[in-house]
């Protein structure tokens, strides 16, 4: 568990570029399968700022329950999974989408349904986002420049707002 700051988890593929997986703040967790299955990690995990990190063993969680506060646990981390379950299926929709401008409405979608709002802010700097839509920074920009032209987004840095309720809607 990130107790302050921020991780990055990360995987190369065949070819040695690095794929961002996921980035990590505080009262977040990584690595509960792998854990939970006492498997070796495929995933590289850097500290992206100065980081605090709570380790904890996971073999209590593999052991039938013996007090309540073990069942509780063991009920939070099977929450915990599901919760991740869906979120890597929110990142799977995201991927699956053919343009960049479809990726790019499918993970506003997703970040307007977090925030409650058509105004958010994401974790992730130009780079970032890129890597986490796997596309090519420049075409990025350059998609985001359109967006902001058409009238559909407005942004500074990484705060975004979009101007397309009926996309939302529709997602």
């Amino acid at each position: 568990m990130v107790l302050s700051g921020l991780v990055s988890v990360t995987m190369q593929d065949i070819d040695g570029h690095e794929m961002l997986l996921n980035l990590v703040g505080p009262g977040q967790t990584f690595g509960e399968a792998l854990c939970y299955l006492d498997a070796e990690a495929p995933v590289t995990i850097t500290a992206a700022s100065d980081a605090r990190i709570l380790w904890m063993r996971c073999q209590a969680l593999r052991e039938p329950a013996q007090e309540e506060m073990q069942r509780l646990l063991q009920r939070r981390f099977t929450a915990m999974l599901a919760r991740r379950t869906l979120r890597m299926n929110d990142r799977i929709q995201i991927l699956s989408r053919g343009s960049i401008r479809e990726k790019l409405n499918a993970f506003f979608t997703e970040c307007a349904r977090d925030a409650g709002s058509l105004r958010f802010t994401i974790p992730y700097d130009r780079a970032g986002m890129a890597a986490y839509l796997a596309v090519d920074r420049s075409a990025l920009s350059r998609e985001l420049s359109r967006m902001r032209s058409e009238g559909l987004i407005s942004y500074h840095k990484n705060e975004f707002t979009l101007h397309m309720q009926q996309t939302i809607a529709e997602e």
